[in-house]
C-alpha cells in the first residue's frame, strides 16, 4: 500500500473513532470503499423486517411482523448518482453481486 494510501487509511480510522455515531461515519465510509475497492458503486444496508400496514388508531407496535423474514434496506450509497439506491430493498433471494 502506498504510503498516501495508508494516510488515508489512518485518517478514516481516527474518523471512526472520534465519532459518536457511526451512521454519521457512513457517507466517508462508502466514499472510502469506493476508492478503495475500485467499485463502480458502493451500497450500505441495514437489516430489518419489513412494517405491516397499520390503521390510524394503531398502536406504536401494531406495525411490527415478528414472523417476517428480514430485508436489506439500504440507507447510504456513493456516487452520488447512485443515491437511487437509497431506501431500497433487497428481499431474501433477490440481488447481484458482482
Amino acid at each position: 500500500m502506498e504510503e498516501n494510501q495508508k494516510e488515508k487509511v489512518e485518517a478514516f480510522k481516527q474518523t471512526v473513532f472520534a465519532s459518536d455515531d457511526l451512521i454519521d461515519v457512513m457517507p466517508t465510509l462508502s466514499s472510502h470503499l469506493f476508492e478503495f475497492t475500485e467499485s463502480t458503486g458502493v451500497y450500505v444496508g441495514a437489516l430489518e423486517k419489513p412494517k405491516k400496514p397499520i390503521e390510524e388508531d394503531s398502536t406504536d407496535v401494531d406495525h411490527i411482523d415478528e414472523t417476517a423474514i428480514e430485508e436489506i434496506k439500504f440507507f447510504e450509497a456513493y456516487p452520488q448518482n447512485h443515491e437511487f439506491m437509497h431506501d431500497q430493498v433487497i428481499k431474501r433471494n433477490e440481488g447481484v453481486v458482482h
